[in-house]
């Protein structure tokens, strides 16, 4: 993730796409970032977009990410998002 508008705008897309027709919570998003976006830092985050995702993918990894935060973050400035982005 270089762009936090560009990614803002994806989610939505996704969402708006994914919930046309059908209820609301088919997408879910989920970013990992291992250090603080700067300017000239290389990629320090990922992202992933999850359509129709399992009913316990939400759960599961609500209890899975706090842990990983500080192992693999640079000196504990391990973050992430999850959410059902919004359309």
């Amino acid at each position: 993730m270089k762009s936090r508008r560009a990614t803002d705008g994806l989610a939505r897309h996704v969402a708006d796409v994914t919930s046309a027709g059908a209820s609301t919570g088919k997408c879910l998003r989920l970013e990992f970032s291992v250090a603080p976006q700067t300017a000239d830092a290389g990629l320090t985050s990922a992202g992933l977009l999850i359509v129709n995702p399992p009913w316990t993918l939400t759960g599961e990894l609500k209890a899975i990410l706090p842990e990983l935060e500080k192992p693999l973050g640079r000196g504990g400035a391990g973050r992430f998002r999850l959410e059902t982005p919004k359309a």
